[in-house]
This record gives C-alpha cells, sequence and structure tokens, in this order.
C-alpha cells in the first residue's frame, strides 16, 4: 500500500469514528433540522421585496454586475460581499440565488457553532448551543433577508476557531487561515474588529507582555496588514475613514449626542425577547459560574490554564457585547439594533449549555434517564418557542414594501435606462427599476427646482418611509405637472393606498 493510499484509508477510518459518536450524529440530525427550516422559510419568503439596506446590497452588486446606477448606496457599507453577489448576478444568477447564498451562510454557521465549541468546551455544550443556533428566531429572520448581519455570526465563528487552533494550538496553516479571515472578515464586516479586540485582549490575559515577542505574533499582523491595505487606501480616499463604519457608529467623521447613560442596558435588555426567558436565565447562571471559578483562583497560573478555554469563549462573547453598547452610547439610541449583536449569540449560547450541561452531570449521578428527559424538555420548549417567534416575526414582513417593488418594476418596463425618478425609498426603487432615483428636497420650492433641473420621468410617493406632509398635499394639488399613472393598495379592496407612481409633464 503506498503512502496516498494508506492516507486515504486513515481520512475514511477518521470519518467512519467520526460518525460512530452519538454527539456527532445528534449534531447531523440538527444540522439538517436546521436547513430544512430554513428552506422552509425561503419557500415562503422568496418573492418579498427588498428593505432599505437590503436594496443597497443588492443594487451595489448589480452595479458591479451590469453596471446600473448606485444612487441609494451609503460609502461606509462594505463591499466584500456585493461583490461575491455580482459575481454569481453576472453568470445568470437571479435574486433567488443570492437568497440561497444566505440560507448556506446561515447553515455554515450552525456547523461552525458546534465545531469550535467541541474544540474549547465540550460536545454536550457544543450540541446546545447548535441547537439554540438552529432554531433561533432572530437568526431565522435575517437568513431570509439579504443583509450583511447574516454574515457576522459566520465570520465571528471562523477567525475564532482558526484562532484557537491556529495561534493556540500552533497548527501553521490554521495560523495562516487565522490572519487570513480576520483580515477580510474586517472588511466584509466592520464588527469583526470587536471580535479581534477581544481576541486580543485575551491574549494579554494569557501570556501577557510576551505575545510581543512571539514570531507568530508578527506573522498573523504581516499578513492581515497586507490584506487589510487595499481596502484602508480605498476607504480613506472614498469616505475619509479607514473603517468607515466605525467613524459612522463612533463619530469619527461626525460628533453627535450620545444615547448617555441609559443605552449600557440597552442590549442586554434584549435578551429575554430575542431568545426567551429560559436561555437567558440559563446564560446568566452560565457566566455567574464562569466568573466565580474563575476569580476563586485569580492571580494563580493553573487557574488561567485551567480557564483558558472558556476565558476565550467569554471574550468572544462579552468584549463584542461591551463594544457594541459603547457603539451606541457613542453613536446615539439609533445603532441599538438587535441585529447586531448577533454574532455574540454562538458564544452566548455557550453559557447556556455550560450551565445545562452542570445541571445534567449533577442529576445524572441520581438518575441518569431522568436529567436527560430534564434536559431534553428544556431544549424543546427553547426550540418550540423560538420557531413560534420565527412564524410570526418572518410571516408578518413578507408583504411589506410590495408596492415598492411593484412601483420599481413598473418604472423599469416603463422608461428608458438614463431616465430619472423621485422616491422615498431610493435603494429599493434603484434596485428594482435600475434608473437613478433621488430623495424629495426639504421643501416645495427647492423641488420645484430640482425638477426643472433633473427632469424626472417619474415621481413616487409611498407609506413606507417617514414622508413630510407637504409633498403629498404639493403632488395632489399640482395635478397638472404630476398625473397619477398607476396606485397600489394595501388590501384587496383597494380602499388604503400604500403608493402613487406619478408621471411628471413639462
Amino acid at each position: 500500500m503506498d503512502q496516498e493510499e494508506q492516507i486515504l484509508k486513515t481520512r475514511r477510518n477518521r470519518i467512519k469514528e467520526w460518525f460512530k459518536n452519538p454527539h456527532n450524529l445528534l449534531f447531523i440530525l440538527i444540522l439538517i433540522s436546521g436547513f430544512i427550516i430554513r428552506l422552509y422559510y425561503l419557500y415562503i419568503t422568496k418573492n418579498q421585496a427588498l428593505w432599505w439596506d437590503e436594496a443597497e446590497y443588492g443594487l451595489r452588486a448589480k452595479a458591479f454586475a451590469f453596471g446600473t446606477p448606485i444612487t441609494g448606496w451609503a460609502s461606509e457599507r462594505e463591499l466584500i460581499v456585493p461583490i461575491i453577489f455580482s459575481f454569481f448576478l453576472k453568470i445568470g444568477g437571479t435574486e433567488i440565488i443570492l437568497r440561497i447564498i444566505q440560507i448556506l451562510i446561515s447553515t455554515a454557521t450552525l456547523a461552525f457553532t458546534y465545531f469550535f465549541l467541541s474544540k474549547t468546551s465540550s460536545k454536550n455544550v457544543a450540541i446546545i448551543a447548535s441547537c439554540g443556533m438552529a432554531f433561533f428566531w432572530l437568526h431565522l429572520f435575517f437568513t431570509e433577508r439579504i443583509l450583511l448581519y447574516l454574515w457576522a455570526p459566520l465570520l465571528f465563528l471562523l477567525i475564532s476557531y482558526f484562532f484557537y487552533t491556529g495561534f493556540i494550538h500552533e497548527k501553521k496553516r490554521d495560523l495562516y487561515l487565522f490572519a487570513v479571515f480576520a483580515s477580510l472578515g474586517l472588511q466584509t464586516y466592520f464588527s469583526v474588529g470587536f471580535l479581534l479586540l477581544g481576541l486580543g485582549i485575551y491574549l494579554l490575559v494569557i501570556y501577557k507582555l510576551e505575545i510581543f515577542k512571539m514570531k507568530k505574533t508578527w506573522i498573523v499582523l504581516g499578513i492581515f496588514i497586507l490584506i487589510i491595505t487595499p481596502y484602508a487606501i480605498y476607504s480613506q480616499l472614498t469616505y475619509g475613514f479607514p473603517i468607515p463604519r466605525m467613524a459612522t457608529g463612533f463619530k469619527a467623521a461626525t460628533q453627535e449626542q450620545g444615547a448617555g447613560f441609559f443605552g449600557l442596558f440597552a442590549y442586554t435588555n434584549m435578551f429575554p425577547s430575542r431568545i426567551g426567558w429560559i436561555f437567558t436565565i440559563l446564560i446568566i447562571l452560565g457566566l455567574v459560574n464562569f466568573i466565580y471559578e474563575f476569580f476563586l483562583g485569580f492571580g494563580l497560573k493553573e487557574n488561567i490554564k485551567r480557564n483558558e478555554n472558556w476565558l476565550l469563549i467569554f471574550s468572544c462573547f462579552f468584549i463584542p457585547l461591551f463594544l457594541y453598547t459603547l457603539y451606541g452610547v457613542i453613536g446615539g439610541s439609533g445603532t441599538f439594533y438587535d441585529a447586531f449583536i448577533l454574532p455574540v449569540f454562538p458564544f452566548a449560547f455557550a453559557f447556556a449549555g455550560r450551565f445545562l450541561d452542570i445541571t445534567y452531570k449533577l442529576l445524572k449521578k441520581y438518575n441518569k434517564y431522568l436529567s436527560i428527559i430534564i434536559i431534553l424538555l428544556i431544549l424543546f420548549f427553547q426550540v418550540y418557542n423560538s420557531l413560534q417567534n420565527a412564524d410570526n416575526h418572518i410571516k408578518a414582513s413578507v408583504q411589506s414594501y410590495n408596492s415598492v417593488k411593484s412601483a420599481g418594476l413598473w418604472v423599469k418596463e416603463n422608461s428608458n435606462s438614463n431616465d430619472v425618478i423621485v422616491g422615498r425609498s431610493i435603494p429599493q426603487l434603484t434596485y428594482y427599476s435600475e434608473r437613478q432615483t433621488y430623495d424629495f428636497s426639504i421643501n416645495s420650492s427647492l423641488f420645484q427646482e430640482f425638477i426643472q433641473s433633473k427632469k424626472p420621468i417619474f415621481v413616487i410617493d409611498s407609506i413606507w418611509e417617514n414622508t413630510q406632509p407637504w409633498i403629498h398635499q404639493f403632488l395632489q394639488e399640482n395635478n397638472k405637472t404630476f398625473s397619477p399613472v398607476i396606485a397600489y393598495f394595501l388590501d384587496d379592496k383597494k380602499t388604503q393606498v400604500s403608493l402613487i407612481v406619478y408621471k411628471v409633464n413639462f
């Protein structure tokens, strides 16, 4: 038997052994179930209209692929995902392909929740956390939206995984992968920087200043800087800051009054409504248990060594959550959004798993089967409540912005590529109509000047965005200039208008 055959045989044996482990089989069941649920909601939402920020990524992908307008695109947004999307659009893909990509990203997140926590904690913890993510309604909700929020949890997990296997356990290939994913991850979604700071603090606790004497530290920094430099230069030239979204949130570009002291509790207060009281309490108990154990032997090297894996999980959870809170406090209450903290939940669920694992081991001493039943019942109620929330939230938003989508497609069919339109839903209208779209002016006088200057072919008035009252009245009173050509309604009886397209007569 030659060396290549021996390697293949070894790999096959490893795969067989892996599938013999009941934890791994249970994980496969969770992974398949999570994937099927995501496909089910994809079927329900496959034709839903894009929201504002979804449309920004969509229109940028279209612009890369076909050269269509980019009105509505915010320059601080990251480009990597739109570039990936544009490749699939260029080769003939449609919006459904972008939605399938989101499904794959979401499912991969479940897998790496299990892989990372299997290595850093235990398979019991990994199973509970991956189960939490598989049926987590907020994760399911954003799986069905073409948004970058969904990519953040996977990036956090990939970077943490390769950090652990590559930097901590010195697997050379994974060390390079850690550096690459850290740099590309920061270019893909800005809050990866929060995770990297958490990992940096972790290294200082574990290695102290010795970290700066390690060759691998400088290898990682060198690769990281090399990869991120072109993006940082581009962002500096186009936006005025190397990591634009950091500037937006922390107000490096502008100065505004922050949210104040009460903003410190904004995200922690979200936990019960997002993950339910059961897992919220379990996470708190798991955290208390970890903090108690860690500080019980504070200052002792063997204590840090004994708890270093859980300290890593804690750093991946707490530091980003704290920095997101700071991001909101400094940037104002408008930056407090549950989707922002989506990447901390795999690590938060680990602490729920930690406490359940402790509970299981204690109860197991008295009755093994009873302990299993109790754990399964807790997970059943968690999954049931999560799926109920997912169903309610996803189905409730399926019809939103439908009239904006319909109007945009109608405009595309009834205009030329160089025509200009006006409307409040700028990214959505640009995305669907593939026409340059502009917002209304701040008053009627400036709007009239704009009309004469840009000569838009259509003006679109709707209920979907915050629109100043004068706009509705102005369009109706000047009916010789603005002629309604098509209207869309919220109800089948056509009594509640949601959007009107006006043709501009010159």
